[in-house]
């Protein structure tokens, strides 16, 4: 799978988080129980603000994608870099923001969620040093761990799907 359609299928993904945040916010009481409620409530501000935290580093792997002479790609490259830093912070604080009660309904999902929030975390210090380094391996790591941050991304969907039913 090419860099380029890990970032689309990295967009779609977050849409469809829209889409559940506004499922467990949109919820009444009678829909869940109330601890489920509560959890619902406590994890979707963090999953919003990940999803607008997400949205320019998005924007800036696609513009690398799309470059096509060395100085865009430079500059391309320097904004990525630029937009992944505070994105990186966003990452780390919902990290330490995930709640600690679990519904048992909702543990895998949200292990699934912690693992691509770690992945694009981890992701996000590769892409930073390689660009900042001019290094390829860091980069190439980089894809690698956004590609199983993906792969978490699929099966927290899976698994929010699932709960849904």
């Amino acid at each position: 799978m090419t860099p380029l359609m890990k970032l689309i299928i990295g967009i779609v993904v977050l849409l469809a988080i829209a889409f559940v945040i506004r499922s467990f916010t949109g919820s009444n009481e009678s829909d869940f129980a109330a601890e489920e409620e509560a959890w619902g409530k406590a994890f979707a501000p963090i999953l919003s603000d990940i999803n607008r935290a997400g949205i320019e580093p998005a924007q800036a792997m696609l513009d690398v994608q799309l470059c096509e002479t060395i100085s865009d790609c430079d500059l391309a490259l320097q904004n990525m870099s630029d937009s992944l830093k505070p994105n990186r912070s966003s990452l780390l604080f919902a990290l330490q923001e995930l709640p600690v009660k679990i519904p048992p309904k909702f543990q895998r999902f949200e292990q699934n969620y912690q693992m691509m929030l770690e992945l694009r975390f981890e992701a996000s210090d590769f892409y930073i040093r390689g660009i900042d380094d001019g290094d390829d391996e860091l980069l190439a790591r980089g894809d690698e761990l956004w590609s199983e941050a993906l792969i978490a991304s699929s099966n927290y969907l899976d698994q929010l799907e699932s709960i849904l039913e």
